[in-house]
């Protein structure tokens, strides 16, 4: 595909291809984040143990410190991602082969797969902390920590986008 006569749903195909590629040869980033959303999650689960429901403010605390670690692991799991290829960004867009509209929302589709590690960690913490058994309770508390992931996701990104150097 050659970029001044590609349509942007062109190159957002080749974006994703490029991505999906990058993704799959990266399989131990794939295994370690599971690893790690199962650790976190089992640790806010011990600290936490059947105190959800028994007070306030233990529910409110649990939920504080899930929100500041998901932040932190959530962002962290792609800051490096495009500081890496900026060289490759910037020439692609100057060369005009890509352009930054189709790569922003291919980067962030092909990051999608890693949501299973949030759903692991809100499993963990929803049932070890002992919140409402219902599963209608339990579904809306899985989505808004995948969301909420996503939304880490993006704000990496966004904070990775201000650097060219990883370091």
């Amino acid at each position: 595909v050659r970029g001044q006569g590609a349509s942007d749903w062109a190159l957002f195909k080749l974006n994703v291809w490029r991505g999906m590629l990058s993704f799959k040869r990266d399989q131990v980033t794939l295994v370690s984040w599971g690893a790690v959303s199962v650790l976190i999650g089992s640790l806010f689960g011990i600290l936490y143990w059947q105190l959800a429901a028994s007070n306030w403010r233990n529910l409110m605390g649990l939920i504080f410190s899930a929100v500041v670690g998901m932040v932190f692991a959530g962002c962290l799991g792609v800051v490096l991602k495009f500081p890496m290829e900026w060289s490759l960004v910037c020439r692609e867009y100057y060369s005009r082969a890509n352009a930054i509209g189709p790569y922003i929302i291919a980067r962030f589709l092909t990051t999608l797969p890693l949501s299973y590690g949030p759903l692991l960690w809100a499993t963990i913490i929803y049932w070890a902390t002992g919140m409402d058994p219902d599963l209608g309770s339990y579904a809306i508390f899985v989505c808004i920590f995948i969301s909420y992931n996503w939304t880490c996701f993006s704000l990496g990104q966004w904070v990775s986008s201000f650097s060219a150097n990883p370091l």
